[in-house]
């Protein structure tokens, strides 16, 4: 998880997920290990240009981080 936080934070670009049970994993100790690495709630989740995904983590610093949904690149808005 180290490699990929690191990767996204040096391209300043967010991470989402989704923890599920699909493949026998325990979603509450799944989100609990997310949030050791940094990702918080999607609260945007629903609003128009926002991840679906009910986790995401930010680049420190940027932009995303405030109140506004995330900005993806590959994202029209």
């Amino acid at each position: 998880m180290q490699h990929i936080t690191t990767a996204a934070d040096l391209r300043g670009v967010p991470v989402t997920l989704s923890p599920s049970d699909a493949l026998g994993g325990d979603p509450v100790r799944l989100e609990a290990f997310y949030q050791r690495h940094g990702f918080i709630t999607n609260t945007w989740r629903g609003k128009l240009g926002a991840p679906r995904e009910s986790l995401v983590r930010v680049p420190p610093g940027s932009a995303a981080a405030g109140e506004a949904p995330p900005v993806y690149p590959w994202h029209p808005c």
